[in-house]
């Protein structure tokens, strides 16, 4: 299927502050759109893209942990990652 959204936004209506749980609200009031439209809206982001950028975000963290106790790392990926954050630290630091 094409043009997935990649967050939605679910709307649960004016009464979201008069309940304890969702199940409370009524069901006629509760709606989703992919754009926020109240400041209550609770957004979800799909799980395939959520799951992509927890892993990047390890990843990234390695790196960073590598980096920061001068490190090296077997992964090329990670390497990559820890010779482009040392040269932009030269680069700040120049």
């Amino acid at each position: 299927m094409k043009d997935i959204p990649e967050r939605i936004w679910l709307q649960v209506g004016e009464r979201h502050d008069l309940v304890e749980s969702f199940h409370d609200l009524p069901m006629s009031e509760v709606s989703w759109c992919s754009d926020q439209i109240d400041e209550h809206d609770i957004e979800y982001v799909r799980a395939d893209l959520y799951e992509r950028l927890r892993v990047e975000n390890a990843r990234l963290h390695l790196a960073l942990f590598h980096v920061e106790n001068g490190l090296s790392h077997p992964d090329a990926r990670v390497r990559a990652l820890i010779e482009a954050a040392e040269a932009a630290k030269e680069d700040r630091d120049a």
